[in-house]
């Protein structure tokens, strides 16, 4: 009958707009994953470039610190 027709088809479309959802709920879980990897990427990037900034930082005030040193003995 058609009531059979029309409910066979609303089965379907039911069906395939679960499958739909699921591949999209997959789609947005990969790009959830791959956000969190960058993330994660670049933070470990910052720490490493801060421990870089820090140490360069250290190996200027020792610098200045000789310069320090020696212009004193200069002026002597």
């Amino acid at each position: 009958s058609e009531h059979e027709q029309q409910l066979s088809s609303f089965a379907e479309t039911l069906q395939s707009m679960r499958i739909e959802h699921a591949k999209g709920s997959k789609l947005w879980a990969e790009a959830a994953a791959i956000l969190q990897g960058q993330y994660e990427r670049s933070q470990t990037e910052n720490m490493a470039l801060s421990q870089q900034v820090q140490s360069l930082s250290g190996q200027v005030n020792d610098l200045a610190q000789r310069v320090e040193g020696l212009s004193r003995a200069l002026r002597k």
